[in-house]
């Protein structure tokens, strides 16, 4: 569909189409998701649908807000002006944007809600991972992100579905390819930024769902979400990765990460390189003490981290580099992290983010828990960063 020599008639079909499997398949998986959301938020909210195609969706997201008492002002974006034009022709009334989803056109906060709907699987893992950060910038509550779950039963039972629909060329076409390129949940997870708060389900018939907490704002506002954290050096990983596995909803799920460190007059500010070749800029200030403490940051993704990790070494000064072998659990909402660190050893980060307005020692009253289940010292807890203990023990 993204095709520019297609005829307009091929176009319009192949949204008639895309309605007619939302009808017969349905579109569950983003209800489900979003209106308890919009319940729990003001009487009048703004969403802005990402890749809205005809504009359909954010439609039927409107009427069903209504039904729940909520006015729903909905924004549609697309790449494409044929796409909108035609949601248009046929009765779709809403406001339309023409834009990038890589590069949304909006402020930060703009937004109170963003959605996507069948929409990440036309990005790799790269642009994929922009896509998701940006869906959180511009919004003030959450992202929503639905897609197909790739999978060899997926493939060929959605296979027989779209034969069964007679589909015109292009969703013929279409359909099987998106069948494969589908994101598994655990790719999805991966591409989530870290240090923030979401919701992920499997969601029938094999999909996901995606929840993005909003981005913290100004760090002085109090109603800002914060991380909470602590870390400790750990003796017994072999008995604190059993008992985080006995007690886990999620995981575990490992990563590979490479952070450099520079020099800044406030707070710390380090470059994360991903195994995809992304990477983000992470800004954080901290109290540098044993206990738990309260963390305020901002994540900033890089599509070329090795450009602006030479850019900020030239100006700013490496302070130290930290090379590091993730594993992640997820306790109900606490991320349990077990580090194996290159030149230090193997420690244990547990990390809460807190909602908005909700008091730091609601964090430090789970971390105080979880420590204890997991047989953790308050003796073991450290301060500071990874890359202090590394200047440290080369000092």
């Amino acid at each position: 569909m993204d095709d520019p020599a297609l005829p307009l008639a091929d176009i319009e079909r192949a949204f008639t189409d895309l309605d007619r499997v939302h009808r017969w398949v349905g579109n569950g998986a983003l209800w489900r998701q979003l209106l308890p959301l919009l319940r729990r938020g003001p009487s009048r909210q703004r969403l802005l649908d990402v890749g809205a195609g005809n504009g359909m969706v954010g439609a039927e997201a409107r009427r069903r807000a209504a039904r729940s008492g909520v006015e729903l002002r909905v924004v549609g974006l697309d790449r494409k002006l044929a796409h909108l034009v035609i949601g248009l022709q046929q009765g779709c009334a809403q406001a339309l944007v023409v834009g990038d989803a890589l590069a949304l056109p909006f402020r930060d906060g703009a937004v109170d809600v963003s959605i996507s709907t069948l929409f990440q699987h036309h990005f790799d893992g790269h642009d994929g991972r922009r896509v998701l950060a940006e869906m959180r910038r511009v919004v003030s509550r959450a992202a929503v992100v639905v897609d197909i779950r790739r999978s060899r039963l997926g493939s060929l039972l959605g296979r027989g579905v779209l034969k069964l629909l007679r589909l015109g060329p292009v969703a013929g076409y279409d359909g099987p390819m998106s069948l494969d390129q589908g994101w598994t949940t655990a790719e999805i997870r991966a591409a989530a930024p870290e240090s923030v708060t979401f919701q992920l389900h499997r969601r029938w018939p094999f999909r996901w769902s995606l929840q993005l907490d909003a981005e913290p704002r100004d760090a002085g506002d109090p109603k800002m979400p914060r991380n909470v954290e602590v870390k400790a050096r750990l003796s017994d990983v072999a008995g604190v990765c059993r008992r985080a596995r006995a007690l886990a909803t999620d995981g575990p799920h490992e990563f590979v990460q490479h952070d450099v460190f520079f020099h800044c007059r406030r707070g710390r500010l380090k470059l994360r390189r991903f195994a995809d070749g992304a990477g983000e800029l992470i800004a954080y200030e901290r109290a540098d003490e044993a206990g738990p403490k309260t963390s305020h940051y901002r994540v900033v993704p890089c599509a070329d981290p090795d450009a602006v990790a030479e850019a900020l070494g030239n100006a700013l000064g490496v302070l130290g580099e930290v090379r590091k072998r993730r594993t992640l659990f997820l306790i109900g909402r606490t991320r349990v992290h077990l580090d194996e660190v290159e030149d230090l050893g193997s420690f244990l980060e547990l990390e809460v983010v807190l909602g908005v307005g909700e008091p730091a020692a609601a964090g430090e009253a789970e971390i105080a828990a979880l420590m204890t289940a997991l047989g953790v010292e308050s003796a073991c807890l450290i301060t500071g960063a990874y890359v202090d203990l590394l200047i440290d023990d080369r000092a």
